[in-house]
């Protein structure tokens, strides 16, 4: 596992496919979803997750400008199983009182297989954050509710010149 728990060296880490992918999108070129083979369309603004930030000599020079959102884990691992139950970010709980007994137990399938993945390799995330965090231009707080967090970024955007308006 990328030599973890020792840590990993993100120099090491190469995907091809996001970097043809990300260069054909900067073409104005369509490419097609790893997962689920949809269609993405090229935009002026391309949000890549990437982990890594800046980290990979094979893809920075790709990045004009890097966000963190820095997220205590503990958060993240409260919203990530919030939205493997199906719940929006300000849903409450009440809004599974309408929802059928198997898609219920659908959403607790998914909420445990979440969790479980992240038991397992909750190490790589701590680790990775360090390098990515180390690269950023900007580093958002992503304690603040989303709207507050989107306007951060927007925010980022304008200053570096990315957006306008």
């Amino acid at each position: 596992m990328l030599g973890l728990p020792g840590g990993c060296d993100p120099s090491q880490v190469h995907v091809p496919r996001l970097r043809h992918d990300v260069e054909a999108l900067l073409r104005g070129q369509s490419v097609r979803h790893p997962t689920d083979d949809s269609l993405i369309p090229p935009s002026e603004i391309l949000l890549v997750e990437d982990p890594f930030g800046r980290t990979r000599p094979d893809i920075r020079q790709l990045y004009d400008l890097v966000l963190f959102v820095d997220l205590p884990a503990d958060l993240s691992v409260v919203r990530m199983v919030k939205r493997a139950l199906g719940f929006g970010f300000n849903e409450s709980a009440a809004a599974i009182e309408d929802l059928s007994h198997s898609d219920l137990a659908e959403r607790i399938r998914a909420a445990h297989g979440w969790l479980t993945h992240y038991a397992a390799v909750r190490d790589m995330y701590t680790i990775l954050a360090d390098p990515g965090r180390s690269t950023a231009d900007v580093i958002l707080d992503g304690r603040k509710p989303p709207d507050e967090l989107l306007e951060s970024a927007l925010d980022a955007l304008r200053e570096h010149g990315l957006v306008h308006g």
